[in-house]
C-alpha cells in the first residue's frame, strides 16, 4: 500500500510541475545568444485598416496627383498596379511618369466622402468612395475637365507593414434623368 501510496503522490507532483510549464522571462537553452533571442519569437499579426485610415492615404494621393508629385506615387503604388488608359494596361513607372508631368487647377473644398470598406482578406481591402472635384487637369499636354462627382475604387494590399495601392479606377457619376447625349454612329 505504501507503494501505491508513493506512486500517486510522484505521478501528482510531476503532472502538477508540467502543468505550471517554465518560468516567465525564460528562454529556451537554443536561445542563449542575445542576437538569436527574437529569432524564435512569433510577432502579432499587424492590426486590419480602418476606412478612415484608408481613405487618409487616398487623400493624400489625390492631393499628390493635383501636385503632380510623381515621386509620392512610387512608395504608395504596388509594383504589381494594374491601371488601364484607352483600353491599354499602363505600369507603375507609366503612372508614376504620366503624373509626374500632371498640371491641375482644382478649386478648394473638394473631398473624399462616404467611404466603404471590403475585406478581401487579412491583406486586402477594397475602399470605394465619392470624390467632387471641379477644375481641369492637363495631362500629356491635352487639358480636360476633371468629372465631378465620381466614385472611385482603390485596392489595398499589406506589403510588409505598409499598404500599397494594386488597383484604382474612377466612374463618373451621372444623373440617370439628364444622361449625356449617345456618340452619333458613323457612316
Amino acid at each position: 500500500m505504501t507503494k501505491i501510496k508513493y506512486f500517486v503522490l510522484v505521478a501528482v507532483a510531476a503532472v502538477a510541475l508540467t502543468a505550471w510549464g517554465a518560468p516567465v522571462g525564460n528562454a529556451p537553452a537554443n536561445n542563449a545568444n542575445p542576437a538569436n533571442a527574437n529569432a524564435n519569437a512569433v510577432k502579432p499579426a499587424a492590426a486590419a485598416p480602418t476606412a478612415v485610415a484608408l481613405l487618409a492615404l487616398d487623400t493624400q494621393a489625390q492631393k499628390a496627383f493635383i501636385k503632380g508629385d510623381g515621386k509620392f506615387f512610387e512608395g504608395l503604388l504596388s509594383d504589381k498596379l494594374v491601371m488601364t488608359s484607352g483600353g491599354q494596361r499602363i505600369s507603375k513607372s507609366d503612372v508614376v511618369k504620366m503624373i509626374s508631368g500632371n498640371k491641375c487647377d482644382i478649386e478648394d473644398g473638394w473631398a473624399l466622402t462616404e467611404p466603404q470598406m471590403v475585406k478581401l482578406n487579412n491583406n486586402a481591402y477594397v475602399l470605394s468612395y465619392k470624390t467632387n472635384m471641379e477644375g481641369t487637369c492637363t495631362i500629356d499636354g491635352k487639358t480636360e475637365k476633371q468629372p465631378s462627382p465620381v466614385r472611385a475604387a482603390t485596392v489595398w494590399v499589406r506589403h510588409g507593414d505598409k499598404w500599397q495601392a494594386v488597383y484604382h479606377g474612377e466612374n463618373p457619376i451621372i444623373d440617370p434623368k439628364n444622361l449625356p447625349a449617345a456618340p452619333s454612329a458613323a457612316p
